[in-house]
């Protein structure tokens, strides 16, 4: 009885020991983890906010805001409990200095995705999120109609844009920014905002 006790508390801790094996290195258990660094097609979305410290917007009878530029990296797990790994995050905040509840967030991670106003509310800000691959494919949180067009012109510049906007069973009074229009290219390039003025990227 105490030697079949002896191999169960054995073959116990050794399962355990080989099942942990993934805690320490997901290598260790012949998985493959995902990649950590952002796709080019990823990054393409946050460069147009690097070395850049203020964007101008105005209206159409000529008022200004300006918004400033706040760029961060860290990393987050990405991937399977057991097959993970520390993943390249990088993320580009606008703020504007004219409305204090006014903002815009780029964020890329998990290899190839871009999301759009990450962690804000989605009854005050409209948000989505593109799969930066072949397809290109895009979504639209809660309340918002995402669309993805890789053929559009800007003061004749060809360039590829993620236009954010009310979704059609939504009313859009409530939400901060609206009919937002954001580039690979140039990044945020055009919004309305809640008292129906359009804002349109200066230079």
């Amino acid at each position: 009885m105490k030697k079949t006790l002896k191999y169960s508390t054995l073959a116990l801790f050794s399962m355990l020991f080989i099942n942990s094996c993934c805690l320490m290195t997901s290598r260790d258990c012949n998985c493959e983890p995902p990649d950590s660094a952002l796709t080019q097609e990823a990054l393409d979305w946050i460069t147009p906010y690097d070395g850049k410290t203020f964007f101008i917007f105005a209206d159409s009878i000529g008022n200004l805001d300006s918004f400033r530029v706040t760029r961060s990296s860290t990393t987050e797990f990405f991937g399977g409990e057991e097959c993970g790994t520390n993943a390249q995050v990088e993320i580009a905040k606008l703020s504007s200095g004219k409305y204090a509840n006014l903002l815009f967030t780029t964020t890329a991670k998990e290899n190839k995705r871009v999301i759009f106003n990450e962690g804000t509310s989605p009854d005050d800000f409209l948000g989505g999120e593109l799969f930066s691959s072949s397809n290109n494919d895009v979504f639209g949180r809660r309340n918002t109609t995402a669309t993805f067009n890789a053929n559009a012109f800007w003061n004749g510049l060809p360039i590829t844009t993620i236009h954010l906007s009310c979704a059609d069973s939504t009313s859009c009074d409530s939400f901060e920014m609206q009919n937002i229009l954001v580039s690979k290219e140039f990044g945020l390039m055009l919004y309305f905002t809640k008292d129906g003025r359009r804002w349109v990227r200066k230079g």
